[in-house]
């Protein structure tokens, strides 16, 4: 017999109503988590996108992989955000 199915039955309609609102909010919240993961790795992918190409560029303009200033210059937007 089905656990949710023996849980019903001994609640009140009140309280079964609040518990499925309950239940039916966090499927919200977790749809709504589930979109941004999506929209997270769609920035991700294409931001490694990006990298690549700055990698191929530096490596045809026999740049250094990483170059300190940059790096620093990087660094100080993160501490001002």
């Amino acid at each position: 017999m089905n656990i949710l199915f023996l849980w019903k039955n001994r609640l009140s309609p009140q309280k079964q109503f609040l518990i499925f609102s309950l239940m039916n909010d966090l499927e919200l919240y977790r749809q709504e988590i589930d979109t941004i993961d999506r929209e997270l790795l769609t920035l991700i992918k294409k931001r490694f996108d990006i990298i690549e190409k700055v990698g191929i560029y530096k490596k045809e303009n026999n740049m250094p992989p990483l170059q300190p200033a940059r790096w620093q210059e990087v660094l100080e937007k993160i501490k001002h955000q």
